[in-house]
């Protein structure tokens, strides 16, 4: 009988901040590629999209919030266009993630993939409505989709409930 091996509340909650504390850092410290203007991976974006497929997405919600906001604060920019993308993209995420049976490694992702395309699309939304430039560095340019997507892929899988332990 496979039984899956129990995990604390304590622990899930401590792997939730090294995630985030992790993006926040790597967000912060990683520059963009050098060969192509501003392309680097939305660290935070993946860390919140991991945790709405894996947690859910009133979690993902919530802390995409408060994250959003925390990368608002650092970024230079409009104050509130980040932390409107990412609770909606984790919200969206965290339902479509809650309608599949088992998470798979490809639908985790295909679905970070989303996440950074539905992220990048809000934020250029935000961006027109406002008149205001996005500071942080645009998704929709080269290699950014992908390299958040795999983030969020390794977010998601860091964050899977522990493997089954045969009784």
């Amino acid at each position: 009988m496979n039984l899956p091996a129990p995990e604390s509340r304590f622990r899930r909650a401590l792997r939730v901040a090294i995630l985030l504390v992790a993006a926040f850092l790597l967000q912060t410290l990683v520059r963009p590629a050098p060969w192509i203007e501003r392309v680097a991976p939305d660290f935070i974006l993946a860390a919140v999209a991991g945790l709405a497929m894996r947690r859910g997405a009133s979690l993902g919600l919530g802390l995409g919030l408060g994250a959003g906001l925390l990368q608002d604060s650092f970024s230079g920019g409009l104050l509130g266009i980040h932390g409107s993308s990412k609770p909606l993209t984790a919200f969206v995420i965290g339902r479509i993630a809650a309608q599949a049976r088992e998470l798979s490694g490809s639908l985790a992702f295909v679905l970070a993939l989303v996440a950074a395309g539905l992220d990048a699309a809000v934020l250029l939304f935000l961006a027109w409505v406002t008149g205001a430039e996005v500071t942080a560095r645009p998704l929709a340019v080269g290699l950014g989709l992908p390299l958040t997507a795999f983030a969020g892929w390794a977010a998601a899988r860091w964050l899977a409930p522990p493997a089954a332990s045969t009784v």
